[in-house]
């Protein structure tokens, strides 16, 4: 059976595991998705766009 499950190209995941996937911070994981977004967009993105509208004023 396991060996068909693969031969398909489909996983077999426990029920289980996928309910704790669908809730990192429960599972203790500090940080989700949206605070890395948000960590890029704080530390690249805004000071690249202050940087760009300093050297436009110039």
């Amino acid at each position: 059976m396991r060996a068909k499950s693969l031969e398909s190209g489909e996983l077999a995941v426990p029920k289980q595991l996928i309910e704790q996937m669908d809730n990192p911070a429960e599972q203790g994981v500090p940080f989700t998705r949206g605070d890395y977004i948000l960590l890029l967009l704080v530390t690249l993105v805004v000071p690249l766009i202050a940087l760009w509208t300093g050297t436009a004023l110039w």
